[in-house]
């Protein structure tokens, strides 16, 4: 069995996502959609470091708003602000599974916007 990361090496790789969309993000267009890629990752993760703060095992699932609930059934509090990032979820699989599913509208800077905005709650949200 593979031993669950502890919050702060969650963060450190949201961190890590968020910097490369970042690094993506200002070399222009064409990757757009790669940024909404890693800003999910960013939001992901950052709410599985909350989930471990609470000694919940994180579950292997993108769905960001369902991760937000057992974040609440944890005992934690989304921000309702934070709560609009579930609109990039479609973008765990759409870019690592090349579905043909309608794309969500690419609209990096609201996700790299909330991908911040959510590593940041989440490190004042960590329990250590």
């Amino acid at each position: 069995m593979t031993e669950t990361l502890r919050p702060e090496e969650w963060l450190a790789l949201a961190q890590n996502d968020l910097d490369a969309a970042h690094l993506l993000q200002s070399g222009g267009s064409g990757f757009h959609a790669k940024v909404c890629f890693l800003a999910q990752q960013c939001v992901e993760r950052s709410l599985k470091g909350v989930l471990v703060s609470f000694s919940e095992e994180p579950p292997y699932i993108h769905d960001l708003k369902r991760l937000m609930e057992l974040v609440g059934e944890a005992g934690g509090t989304v921000p309702a602000d934070i709560a609009e990032a579930e609109f990039l979820t479609p973008y765990a699989a759409q870019l690592r599974y090349a579905t043909r599913e309608e794309r969500s509208p690419i609209e990096p800077e609201r996700g790299l916007h909330l991908a911040e905005a959510t590593l940041q709650w989440a490190r004042e949200a960590v329990r250590y």
